[in-house]
């Protein structure tokens, strides 16, 4: 008899990931992962090819899909969960892309939003829960649609043609050979063109960025049946019912619990981004936070507050493949910890802000640029090892002061995850910078949890309750006020909040 497991695809920023979940306790069976090409053509861009992303995709789909028929395994379902806001252009026949995406992290189009950033506030602010940024995909669509050649072309010779959409919705059009055009209210709510409490695309929104709505996807449900699987591969079976698309930042929320109000939890990617659940109604931010659809089930939307910096993980990866400073990512915590409490001397004025991509919540600095601050003669690598982690940690602890002057309560633990979290001297500095206790998921890597949790949840129909059996805790790290660097940390804060006050 065959054992079941659960797919999940878990497209990010830098690679794509395909894990196979036995659905019993959902441990990992197998998992397949291949890095995709970053495009930097100018200063500001960055691009991905959709046509690599669907190849990397299928290649880590077919291993997966062949050591699961090796183990005796039936597929129950596949769930997707992406990195967001970036959007893509394609031709809907044949699924060929019509050009590169636009990632989230590209700020071409920053002079648009610095012109219009007040009358969208005043008219959309509140009703799409975000603020206009060139983090957002409709930007970058707007811009695409007059600068692009192609994507110009198709809009006025063959509009019909033209599909516009996350990464989601075009892998779901892959997988499903073409068949079916859609993406989930969690992937939607990011792209500047839903109402928060709409349930399709909002036409005062397209009309806004000159975006006709025949080119976007159908919105659904984050969890239920979006399509099947199609004949496109011989190593991929036909038939597999895709069941969940969810945002990644959103399932890594659904994986770790998170399912009430004021529930939250950090995740350290290449951005690191903080959600809290705030139930069925939107709750508007008045400290910079951003309002988000958290997922959709049986037409039932749950809502977040989300606070994102922009640059968490890629700060290590710059000082890999920038300075070379070190050879793995990994390499940075023991080059870092060579700089104990004794020797915090040249700390003290030192401030790496990983501002590379601009500020993202509670600032919104756009124009800001990555700064190492404080430098002197003695400063070393292991000190600007050091500092980078203190400025994620900072850049994170800012979304939850944040966070908690909206809510309006104090949050007594951050549950974490993410590839960064094996970092335990970033985790004790996230402790002993934020006050609080950093509690660390049995599997690390939520948003594939997420996705896959979800997908089986919706094969079943069951209630959204039951991803608490899936939700493990492997770690708590608690604050330790006794700690011989607690008071060091809490003098860096300080200093961090009157620097940025200074420079934003």
């Amino acid at each position: 008899m065959k054992s079941t497991a659960v797919i999940a695809i878990d497209q990010g920023t830098t690679s794509t990931r395909v894990i196979a979940f036995e659905v019993t306790d959902f441990q990992v069976i197998c998992t397949e992962q291949l890095e995709f090409t970053q495009y930097f053509p100018k200063a500001g861009y960055v691009e991905h090819d959709l046509e690599e992303i669907w190849m990397k995709t299928k290649s880590c789909l077919e291993k997966v899909c062949q050591q699961l028929a090796e183990k005796n395994f039936a597929i129950a379902a596949i769930g997707i969960t992406n990195q967001r806001e970036t959007v893509g252009f394609w031709d809907r026949r044949d699924g060929r892309p019509l050009a590169r995406a636009m990632v989230w992290q590209d700020r071409r189009t920053a002079e648009f939003c610095s012109q219009h950033k007040t009358e969208f506030a005043k008219k959309w602010g509140k009703k799409c829960g975000l603020p206009l940024d060139p983090y957002f995909s409709a930007t970058k669509i707007s811009w695409a649609l007059e600068h692009v050649s192609e994507v110009k072309s198709y809009a006025s010779q063959h509009p019909e043609r033209l599909c516009i959409g996350t990464v989601d919705s075009f892998l779901l059009f892959k997988l499903t050979q073409h068949q079916v055009f859609a993406t989930d209210a969690s992937n939607a709510s990011r792209t500047l063109l839903m109402e928060l409490e709409g349930k399709s695309w909002s036409e005062g929104l397209c009309q806004f960025f000159n975006i006709d709505q025949r080119w976007l996807g159908e919105i659904k449900d984050s969890l239920g049946e979006f399509g099947k699987t199609g004949s496109v591969s011989k190593l991929i079976p036909n038939h597999i019912p895709i069941t969940a698309i969810i945002g990644d930042q959103q399932a890594a929320l659904f994986a770790q619990g998170c399912i009430s109000l004021g529930e939250m939890k950090c995740t350290y990617g290449t951005g690191a981004f903080l959600l809290a659940h705030t139930g069925e109604r939107p709750q508007h931010s008045e400290h910079g936070l951003l309002t988000t659809v958290a997922l959709q089930y049986h037409q039932q939307r749950f809502f977040a507050l989300e606070g994102a910096c922009f640059i968490a993980g890629a700060a290590v990866q710059w000082l890999r493949d920038g300075l070379k400073m070190i050879e793995k990512s990994f390499e940075i915590e023991t080059l870092a910890c060579e700089i104990g409490a004794d020797k915090n001397s040249h700390m003290m004025e030192l401030y790496f802000l990983p501002f590379f991509t601009g500020i993202g919540a509670p600032r919104w600095v756009s124009d800001a640029k990555g700064t190492i601050w404080g430098l002197e003669r003695g400063t070393t690598r292991q000190h600007i090892a050091k500092a980078c982690l203190e400025g994620i940690a900072l850049s994170i602890d800012d979304l939850v002061n944040a966070l908690e002057l909206d809510l309006g309560h104090k949050i007594l633990e951050m549950r974490v995850d993410g590839g960064a979290t094996s970092n335990q001297l970033l985790m004790r500095m996230q402790s002993l910078i934020s006050k609080r206790a950093v509690i660390l998921p049995k599997n690390s890597e939520s948003t594939a949890l997420g996705a896959a949790a979800g997908a089986w949840i919706a094969v079943n129909h069951w209630p959204l309750s039951k991803i608490k059996d899936f939700s493990k805790v492997a770690k708590k790290v608690e604050f330790d006020e006794s700690d011989s660097e607690a008071s060091y940390f809490q003098t860096k804060r300080t200093g961090w909040k009157t620097l940025l006050d200074r420079l934003y």
